[in-house]
């Protein structure tokens, strides 16, 4: 996260959730980032009016989503998650979940202020926050300090358009908190995806990755007792308790939650 630049790309490309989800489908069918900018491009993949709009699309979807294959198709983690879950809401939580890696400024606006606003008890998050947040970065980031005033006004609705499309405020009129079911295997995914620095279960409720998620200790809590049951994890005897992570890859525990073995 700390090498990417704070861009204000989300003004210009929101979540397009049902572009993304045409465009990554065609991906898993050819294989081929190439093939498919010309499918985008050439054949109008997702029917846009402008070509110029889609090719700004589909450039900031192929960073976002398939940056790793840029030298050719790689059966990563992701992609077989895509390939494999065949439900809307899950896979839109995935799409939320690279977007925020992605997009440095989204990131740090959801795991740090929405997050502490949500765990302090406010009853959601306003566009003044939002703004004041954006203002604050501009003290220390060159780049978003050049930024006008229209630019910022976009942007900030750019973000509360992200928390909005992915269900965790009601509106950005009214932007109170709702807290959209996150699935067990979302929580696998995150936990697996950070092994290297997920030691111990200290370290699961410390995990801004999480955060994304709006998961209290008291969710982590019980997704951690969940994940016991289902053999996805164990836990050292002795304190600080370690994680035991009980599958060598995603892929595993994705198999056995499509296959009913993991819940």
């Amino acid at each position: 996260m700390e090498s990417k630049d704070y861009r204000s790309s989300i003004k210009v490309v929101g979540t397009v959730l049902p572009d993304t989800k045409v465009i990554l489908k065609k991906y898993l069918e050819l294989k081929d980032v190439e093939l498919l900018r010309k499918e985008v491009l050439d054949n109008n993949l997702i029917l846009k009016t402008s070509k110029r709009r889609a090719e700004t699309i589909f450039y900031e979807l192929r960073k976002r989503y398939l940056y790793d294959q840029l030298d050719g198709y790689k059966e990563t983690s992701f992609i077989y998650f895509l390939k494999k879950i065949d439900s809307d809401s899950i896979i839109n939580l995935l799409l939320y979940y690279y977007l925020c890696k992605e997009e440095r400024i989204i990131y740090e606006y959801v795991a740090n202020l929405v997050y502490g606003k949500y765990a302090d008890g406010f009853l959601g998050i306003s566009s003044a926050d939002t703004t004041e947040f954006i203002l604050g970065l501009a003290d220390k980031d060159k780049n978003v300090s050049k930024w006008s005033e229209r630019t910022i006004n976009d942007v900030r609705s750019g973000m509360m358009g992200v928390l909005k499309e992915f269900g965790f405020i009601d509106s950005r009129k009214r932007p109170t908190f709702n807290k959209p079911f996150i699935p067990s295997i979302i929580f696998y995914y995150v936990l697996y995806m950070n092994k290297d620095s997920i030691k111990t279960i200290e370290d699961v409720y410390k995990c801004k990755d999480l955060h994304l998620f709006l998961l209290l200790e008291s969710d982590i809590h019980i997704l951690l007792e969940e994940a016991y049951r289902n053999g996805v994890l164990d836990f050292g005897r002795e304190e600080p308790k370690t994680l035991i992570y009980r599958y060598k890859t995603m892929k595993e525990i994705i198999d056995g939650y499509v296959n009913g073995e993991i819940h």
